[in-house]
């Protein structure tokens, strides 16, 4: 394996589900503070098998954990999702965040995993690369930064915390690893929470969180609880500056709306999930040739979501310069989109 910026790992399809594990028995915690923060996810089923994980608290009341998963934790209990950096963030009845900090070369680290319900594993390793790339999970996914440490975890570890044995401070959460085999050892693929908390709720919110989460410890904790708290509410952001003052709504939704403007549709899904919401309520006004808004047309998405939000009787369509389209559910908030007309 290649050490440098250009570097590019290929994940395991399992994302570490049944890998042989050299880990061993954990007995203890590096710090009291882990033990509050860890999380153990575990699912039984009727055929006597399971599916077990771990997560850990990152901010109060909020763990993170790998996306693949989701289906060890309750909708209801979702937060956000990004199956882009393969993360799931969840409501918890815990508090207690422990230090976060930057991974190192050289680092010597402990990643912690379940065994079962009730049994945690630990691997021990070395960090020996933060530049590594690890190739996209999904058609129109970015590569993802990730890090590298040369111990083998396996089943069990996927979304556990990985920390720095000298500090206690977690430094990434495990995420999959390579198939890629040098130097007789499997490294483990991990990110950084803090920081990949700050850029996914960037991404999700068009703005810029980045630098309020770089840092550590219960700074960087207040800020991830303030922002994902923020995201359950409409809110309008204003910025003065230069004697100027610019101001912008964004409203709290779980909603994915795609807009084909090609044919004037668009889809109405539950974010995360993909679920369509066939209750959508949609309201359509228009902005006309010659500068005039109003009403176009309103409805209910389709049994697939699906909602036609250019076709009229009359050839109004035709004066169409742009239109504001309000998508409106009732579990699961609103969000307003913007379209121009298909070219015809």
């Amino acid at each position: 394996m290649r050490a440098g910026r250009d570097a590019v790992l290929v994940l395991a399809v399992a994302l570490l589900g049944g890998c042989a594990s050299i880990a061993m028995q954990s007995i203890s915690f590096v710090t009291p503070e882990l033990s509050e923060a860890y999380i153990p996810l575990y699912m039984g089923t009727v055929i006597g098998t399971a599916r077990y994980a771990a997560a850990i608290v990152v901010a109060p009341n909020v763990a993170v954990t790998n996306n693949h998963n989701a289906n060890l934790l309750t909708e209801e209990s979702i937060l956000a999702r990004s199956p882009a950096h393969d993360l799931l963030f969840f409501r918890t009845e815990r508090t207690r965040v422990p230090l976060l900090a930057n991974p190192q070369i050289g680092q010597t680290v402990i990643a912690y995993g379940q065994d079962g319900r009730n049994r945690r594993r630990e691997a021990k390793g070395v960090i020996r690369q933060l530049d590594a790339r690890a190739l996209p999970i999904c058609a129109g996914c970015p590569e993802r930064p990730t890090v590298t440490y040369d111990a083998e975890a396996g089943e069990g570890f996927s979304g556990g915390p990985v920390v720095d044995v000298a500090s206690g401070a977690i430094v990434a959460i495990t995420v999959g690893y390579p198939l890629l085999q040098r130097f007789g050892m499997k490294a483990v693929l991990f990110l950084v929470p803090a920081r990949v908390a700050g850029d996914y709720l960037a991404q999700e919110m068009g703005l810029s969180f980045g630098s309020m989460v770089s840092g550590s410890g219960d700074s960087s904790a207040t800020h991830l609880a303030v922002l994902f708290e923020l995201t359950k509410k409409n809110v309008v952001v204003e910025l003065v500056a230069g004697g100027q003052k610019k101001a912008l709504a964004n409203y709290a939704h779980e909603l994915s709306v795609q807009v084909a403007e090609q044919y004037g549709h668009l889809y109405v899904r539950k974010q995360g999930a993909h679920t369509a919401l066939p209750e959508a309520y949609v309201k359509v006004y228009a902005r006309t040739k010659d500068g005039l808004v109003k009403f176009y047309k309103d409805g209910y998405a389709d049994v697939r979501g699906c909602f036609d939000y250019t076709s009229l009787s009359t050839d109004e369509l035709d004066d169409v310069e742009r239109f504001s389209i309000l998508v409106i559910t009732e579990a699961h908030g609103a969000v307003i989109r913007e379209a121009r007309p298909p070219q015809r």
